[in-house]
């Protein structure tokens, strides 16, 4: 597995800073604080991503990843936000979202 897929990575372009993982079996804490372009992932209270999207780094990033062929990835403004795992069991608790 590649380091951008890992738990608290912007997936396939930003590895996160560290592993900040809990135990398998223990719950996990993460945070997006999405503030216009600026992006931070924090999981159990640490910064483990920051990003611009939209940026010349993040637009690099973007060809150099698998959504290279999708000219529409990451662009919309507002939106769904979408839940997901590749197979594995997974659960989620306690979820808000604020303005």
């Amino acid at each position: 597995m590649k380091a951008t897929q890992l738990t608290g990575a912007n997936y396939d372009l930003d590895p996160p800073r560290r592993d900040a993982t809990r135990p398998i079996g223990s719950w996990n804490q993460t945070r997006l604080l999405v503030r216009g372009a600026h992006v931070e992932h924090w999981l159990n209270g640490v910064k483990v991503v920051e990003y611009e999207l939209w940026s010349p780094d993040w637009e690099r990033r973007v060809r150099a990843s698998k959504f290279k062929d999708y000219p529409q990835y990451a662009r919309a403004r507002r939106g769904h936000i979408g839940l997901q795992d590749h197979g594995d069991k997974v659960a989620f608790r306690n979820i808000k979202i604020r303005p």
